[in-house]
């Protein structure tokens, strides 16, 4: 399975051309932009992109490449999960919910979620 990336450029240096620049040199920057998103899917493998650049003056640009699934191109104002790191998140939360009182770390999943085919409900939380 082939993973999705989700970057934010913040690109300082550009922001000032960006200023500075007349149209023509802001739809040339905008069209390397796009070409290094539509680079990076046949260099990294993923299947979509979605970027954005902040320039110095407050501006932004957004673009997409790939697809998000079959049949599916990325958009820029497409959502995307925040993968592995969302883990963290999930246990600190659940660390706070114990502290809270609202469960404990040795109950059984089968406590509190229903059966589900291929899965020990007396696992722990």
């Amino acid at each position: 399975m082939k993973r999705r990336f989700w970057l934010i450029f913040i690109l300082t240096g550009l922001g000032l051309c960006w200023v500075q620049c007349g149209r023509q040199d802001r739809m040339e920057i905008e069209t390397a932009l796009q070409e290094a998103l539509n680079e990076s899917i046949k260099r990294s493998g993923a299947i979509g992109v979605s970027a954005a650049v902040i320039f110095a003056d407050g501006r932004m640009w957004t673009g997409a490449a790939g697809i998000s699934h079959e049949g599916v191109p990325v958009t820029p104002e497409m959502l995307f999960d925040i993968g592995s790191i969302e883990k963290h998140f999930q246990a600190a939360l659940a660390l706070k919910l114990v502290e809270e009182g609202w469960f404990g770390l040795e109950d059984p999943l089968e406590k509190w979620l229903p059966a589900y085919p291929n899965i020990d409900g007396k696992i722990t939380v």
